[in-house]
């Protein structure tokens, strides 16, 4: 019993702590310690949210009704006594993380984005995987967590002394620590999670590692893996079967698997689920691959010849598209060396809504190349744009455009959509890293300036790689195209990566992206090109187009996609390519 009362008491201050946390920018920067509490999130988390709470026991001296709860806790706080204890809490107010956009004073993401009526519904379609498991008297009392956003004084009771104790001092024990760890957590994301915790978290002992399972829920850079638990979770509370919790687990995973993996491997994903496993465990059952086991889901064991099952195999066959393997040059001219050889696929108006069903996933991304183009345009997920920023849906290309496809990772293509969120809200600094603002005395910047700040220089930098490297490179003055002349040499411009100022909304953001210290290696370095890129020829469209046709491994670009009028009709192996490269 200490010990549960120990869990509830760490649960309660982290929960405090996780108000710091959890504000926008503006209460840290405007507001004083009276507005920030008298706030609805300050009300949530000191008053109504928190009534009869060990903290407001502890500093009031007395169990106080809900209207009471802040004014008594202002009052206290603002005693000569309470100070010291007042001025920790306004210091961590202002070392609030920036993940909101400001909102006017008082109000809070929590109370503007949930909608608690229909949460309250999810849990009712919940009430059969409670009864199942842990009878209808735990569901009862553990409603009001989600549902009023608050420890009820029925569920406190419950807490502190219940026949299923052990149970829910481990319970608590994991909503401790996501309360203490929420700085990684979108406020939505934090309690649809609580939300799933409290319907699956503590009943699979046998199948789900509680640590490794919070490391993935609170990974903010992983956010698929995340997405695809939430969709095992509403799947099981969709089962009305008869099947244990464990078993409805285990089928859930298989079907949110299937079409995401090698068909093949999911057995193994979903047998190697134990209560101790680790991470990449628990990753691998989300969906994780390997570039091996992409390269099989995308085109099968040779990209020259895709595999009926793969999904370009699929696309082929389900379009009849018209399919010619041939070389591109490593140079501009026809002339130029070859480099390997690649399958080419046509794709037409007719066509494409398959090519968007089967080749718009995050473990494809690839250059839209328009016949002669001048600034560099990229598609990735089914959106299109250029300068780092996915601003359009994929429409259909103009004939003779030619997309070659980069095959990712899971993981690489989840930090690649990072880096296009990041692209969307500051454009500059996801260009252009060197830009970022150091603090005050500090006389270098981030990283190394590149000579190079035009429409394509970006897409060879993008931190995408698993591999973390303590320094980034980037090419020197190799032409006249270069802008940032100073010194005006063709050496690669290396140096160590340092740190910088993080302000605004998308400050966590922007330090996931471009990390201080250490940072996820370089787009162009790990698809193969950092030659290329140190030579700048990824800082010009058409040279973009002739590093990924000619040059890059076909493990990584092991197809291309070739724009026509008629997708069944025969590709000419020596079709032009129509490329301005300068």
């Amino acid at each position: 019993m200490k010990k549960l009362i120990r869990s509830f008491w760490l649960l309660t201050i982290a929960a405090v702590l996780g108000l710091a946390l959890s504000l926008p920018p503006v209460f840290a920067a405007e507001l004083p310690l009276r507005q920030i509490l008298e706030s609805s999130a300050g009300r949530l988390f000191f008053g109504e949210g928190w009534r009869g709470s060990e903290l407001v026991r502890a500093l009031v001296g007395a169990e106080v009704p809900t209207t009471e709860s802040t004014s008594r806790l202002i009052a206290t706080l603002e005693r000569p006594g309470m100070a010291r204890t007042a001025q920790r809490i306004q210091e961590r107010l202002n070392r609030v993380g920036v993940r909101y956009a400001e909102r006017s004073a008082g109000e809070n993401a929590f109370g503007t984005t949930i909608n608690w009526a229909a949460e309250s519904q999810k849990l009712e379609n919940l009430r059969a995987v409670f009864n199942e498991e842990l009878g209808d008297e735990f569901f009862t009392r553990f409603r009001p967590l989600i549902e009023n956003q608050a420890l009820s004084a029925n569920a406190q009771a419950f807490l502190m002394g219940g026949s299923t104790e052990s149970h829910v001092a481990e319970l608590m024990g994991i909503l401790e620590r996501w309360s203490r760890e929420r700085v990684n957590l979108d406020a939505v994301v934090a309690f649809q999670t609580v939300d799933r915790l409290l319907a699956v978290g503590s009943d699979l002992h046998s199948l789900l590692p509680k640590e490794a399972m919070l490391e993935l829920l609170t990974d903010q850079e992983m956010r698929t893996f995340v997405d695809h638990f939430y969709r095992v979770t509403e799947a099981i509370a969709a089962d009305s079967s008869a099947a244990t919790l464990g078993e409805k687990f285990k089928n859930a995973v298989r079907a949110m698997l299937q079409g995401k993996v090698p068909a093949d491997t999911i057995a193994a994903r979903v047998d190697a689920l134990s209560g101790t496993a680790d991470l990449a465990t628990l990753r691998r059952a989300m969906g994780d691959m390997t570039l091996e086991e992409t390269q099989r889901l995308i085109y099968g064991g040779d990209p020259l010849r895709p595999s009926p099952e793969s999904l370009l195999g699929r696309y082929i066959a389900e379009t009849g598209a018209a399919t010619v393997v041939r070389t591109f040059p490593r140079g501009p001219l026809a002339t130029d060396p070859q480099g390997p050889q690649r399958l080419v696929v046509a794709l037409s108006q007719e066509s494409f809504e398959k090519y968007l069903e089967f080749m718009t996933g995050e473990n494809l991304f690839m250059q839209v190349h328009t016949p002669s183009q001048g600034t560099l345009h990229v598609a990735f997920k089914g959106r299109h744009g250029s300068y780092a920023n996915l601003n359009a849906e994929m429409r259909f290309p103009s004939l003779g455009t030619l997309m070659p496809q980069v095959v990712l990772k899971s993981t690489e293509g989840q930090r690649l959509a990072q880096y296009f969120d990041l692209g969307s809200k500051l454009g500059g600094y996801a260009q252009q890293p060197w830009t970022l603002p150091v603090p005050a005395g500090v006389a270098r910047p981030y990283c190394a300036t590149g000579a190079y700040s035009s429409c394509t220089h970006w897409v060879g930098n993008m931190p995408i790689g698993d591999t973390l490297v303590s320094e980034y490179s980037f090419p020197g003055v190799i032409d006249r195209h270069a802008g940032n002349t100073d010194p005006r040499s063709p050496a690669p411009r290396v140096q160590m990566l340092g740190d910088y100022l993080a302000t605004g909304p998308d400050a966590d953001l922007l330090k996931r992206v471009w990390k201080p210290f250490s940072g996820n290696k370089q787009f162009a370095d790990v698809i193969g090109l950092s030659q290329q890129n140190l030579g700048a020829e990824l800082a010009n469209p058409g040279w973009v187009l002739i590093s990924m046709t000619g040059a890059a491994p076909v493990e990584r670009v092991p197809f291309v996609f070739l724009i026509v009028q008629d997708h069944r009709a025969p590709i000419a192996p020596d079709f032009g390519l129509s490329v301005n490269a300068y």
